[in-house]
C-alpha cells in the first residue's frame, strides 16, 4: 500500500466513526468487550492462548523499564518546557539569560 492508500484508508476509517487510538488502549477496549465490560473478568481472563492476553491490562509486558537516566532526562525536558510556557526561560533552571 502506498502513502496515498494509507491516507485514503485513514479517511475511510474516520468516516466510519473510528478515531485514532493508542494500540494498547484499543487492545484493552477489545478485552473489556470480550469480557462483558467487566474489568475483573479481563484481569482473570482464562483465554491464555489469545494473542492479546499479555496486553489485556493495557500495558506492554515486553517493554524495557525506564532507566533512572531516562527518567531524569524526561523530568528536565518537562521542567524546561513548563518554564518556557510560564515565561521563565533558563533562569528557573539555574542558567543565566540566553
Amino acid at each position: 500500500m502506498n502513502r496515498d492508500g494509507i491516507v485514503e484508508a485513514k479517511a475511510e476509517l474516520q468516516a466510519m466513526g473510528f478515531e485514532p487510538t493508542p494500540v494498547l488502549k484499543a487492545i484493552r477496549t477489545k478485552c473489556l468487550d470480550c469480557s462483558g465490560r467487566m474489568p475483573s473478568e479481563v484481569r482473570d481472563c482464562l483465554v491464555r492462548n489469545c494473542a492479546l492476553y499479555p496486553f489485556r491490562m493495557g500495558t506492554n509486558p515486553w517493554r524495557a523499564p525506564v532507566s533512572a537516566e531516562q527518567r531524569d532526562r524526561a523530568a528536565k525536558a518537562f521542567n524546561a518546557a513548563k518554564n518556557r510556557r510560564d515565561g521563565r526561560g533558563n533562569e528557573a533552571a539555574g542558567g543565566g539569560p540566553v
